[in-house]
């Protein structure tokens, strides 16, 4: 039983690097208690379109959808193949360049990675490149005051210049330390899955929430192009699809107002979900990894808790299978017969 959610994004042709970016800033972290703080410092505009569109409200909620939807529609949704964002079967690593930014925040970074990412058994692996290393590299990571990333390999349109950006927090006055710990972690996890090439998984299509178009763009800023790329369901199509989780750290957070019916929230994620890991797992299996019996197998948390372990009599028991519950630690389960 996996839950890992995903689908892929598709993007038009003959496209520069910069519409390859998933644009993520201020509505990755829209939940109450620091909503406005973050909403005032986004400007970004990735994809470059300077038009505008109805503000939206429930009087005009409708007239926004269509101006949104038709604007963007043509222009985006001729694709190129989804397969094209994940990096190919011969890689087991990615190599990792910070272009700036000071010892501590390159520490951050680091730890976070090898700390989420790179304990899980999957064949990729992020490997960071030492300040006096100038070979060639996978990934660039520039520090600034928006957090966006490259999806996937198609960081590698970009050979030289940042295909990962990070916004540490430091410019928003009044934050506190532990909440400006928390966005940083979220923030770099986040960014990371894309990195990977996954997408927003509060764009699969079986999210059930039906966004409040005009409140969103109040709150980001964001012009009609970007809302559509990182909120609506038609912007992906699905290559792999797995039930949605709203526990992914690929998804947005979501506050009741965000929503048309005002009946969903969805907590802010700072750590990989169990369908994240699995997800990552099916998506880069590791060759090498040896095939385990049933009774070995690597197991996720949420699966049924009491598993059957055979007597020696033949007979079997149920034995409860032992749990690590620690924050921030990978929540899988090798469970051994015994």
């Amino acid at each position: 039983m996996y839950h890992a959610p995903r689908s892929h994004k598709h993007y038009r042709h003959n496209a520069n690097v910069m519409d390859y970016l998933v644009d993520d800033g201020a509505t990755r972290h829209n939940d109450p208690s620091h909503l406005q703080v973050e909403a005032a410092g986004s400007t970004s505009n990735h994809y470059g379109v300077g038009w505008g569109c109805t503000q939206g409200s429930a009087g005009n909620e409708s007239e926004f959808t269509d101006t949104l939807q038709s604007a963007v529609s043509n222009d985006i949704l001729n694709g190129v193949t989804p397969s094209s964002f994940i990096w190919p079967a011969e890689k087991r690593r990615l190599r990792v360049r910070f272009l700036n930014g000071g010892d501590s925040d390159r520490e951050t970074v680091t730890k976070l990675v090898n700390t989420h990412y790179n304990t899980i058994p999957m064949r990729l692996k992020f490997e960071f490149m030492r300040p006096d290393d100038f070979g060639p590299s996978d990934i660039r990571i520039s520090f600034g005051t928006q957090s966006s990333s490259c999806l996937g390999r198609e960081a590698e349109k970009n050979p030289n210049g940042p295909t990962l950006w990070l916004n540490m927090y430091r410019h928003i006055p009044g934050l506190a330390g532990p909440q400006r710990r928390l966005l940083r972690q979220a923030d770099i996890l986040h960014e990371v899955g894309h990195s990977l090439g996954m997408v927003h998984e509060h764009q699969h299509p079986d999210c059930p929430a039906v966004w409040n178009y005009g409140v969103i763009q109040a709150k980001t800023g964001w012009n009609c192009a970007q809302i559509y790329k990182n909120y609506d369901r038609s912007f992906v199509r699905d290559t792999k699809l797995f039930p949605y989780d709203p526990e992914s750290i690929m998804h947005y957070p979501i506050a009741p107002e965000d929503t048309r019916d005002g009946m969903m929230f969805v907590p802010h994620a700072s750590v990989l979900s169990d369908g994240d890991r699995s997800f990552l797992m099916s998506l880069y299996p590791d060759p090498y990894m040896p095939m385990l019996r049933e009774s070995q197998r690597w197991i996720p948390e949420w699966e049924e808790e009491f598993r059957p372990v055979k007597r020696k009599s033949g007979r079997h028991k149920h034995k409860k299978s032992k749990r690590h519950d620690e924050p921030g630690m990978i929540k899988w389960i090798l469970y051994t017969a015994g």
